[in-house]
């Protein structure tokens, strides 16, 4: 697993504002109106605005959180909607502009460690690389790892949108108005 890429799971009506204002923290979203399709698990967002991470002592909601690998637990249950999802790939160039964060597993649980340094991702890298999480220890979570990044990504770290059907492909490609590698891989989603 090479960590020179991450994703970024939305529906697809926000990848126009997306692409506008950058990916923004949970709370600045809001904030702007801009979460009128939102995809996340109600649960795990109450979970996100309760914790703060260890090193900084921000709270998850004032981060852009991006996942290491984008087939996991939380697209698997969006699953019924996927032909409506976009995976975005964001340049890991993104951390050399912005204070960040990587977790070993979703950020959201009491377990998880946080650190400034890629290294604490390592014990959770079979689970990362594996076909599904189910075969692992604590690999639901695990599969959730996360880069947290303070406190938005701007546009121009969005490298890519890969979607599951044809006919997604082609709106992607009439919203993009720069160069963005849109592609359909069905393997990314269920």
């Amino acid at each position: 697993m090479s960590l020179d890429r991450f994703y970024y799971l939305a529906h697809y009506r926000h990848i126009r504002s997306i692409l506008q204002h950058g990916i923004l923290s949970f709370d600045e979203a809001n904030e702007r109106g801009l979460c009128s399709n939102d995809i996340s698990d109600p649960e795990v967002q109450w979970l996100r605005e309760r914790r703060r991470e260890p090193v900084y002592k921000r709270r998850l909601h004032d981060y852009a959180p991006l996942y290491l690998n984008p087939r996991n637990p939380m697209l698997y249950r969006r699953r019924k909607i996927q032909e409506q999802l976009v995976i975005l790939t964001i340049s890991r160039d993104v951390c050399l502009r912005h204070e960040h964060l990587f977790t070993d597993g979703n950020a959201a649980s009491g377990e998880t460690l946080f650190s400034t340094d890629a290294s604490v991702v390592r014990e959770s890298k079979p689970v990362l690389q594996a076909s599904y999480w189910n075969d692992y220890v604590d690999g639901k979570r695990r599969r959730c790892a996360e880069v947290l990044v303070y406190p938005q990504i701007e546009p121009e770290f969005i490298v890519g949108a890969v979607c599951e059907n044809e006919r997604m492909k082609q709106q992607l490609r009439s919203i993009c108005r720069r160069p963005l590698e849109v592609d359909r891989q069905r393997s990314f989603f269920f």
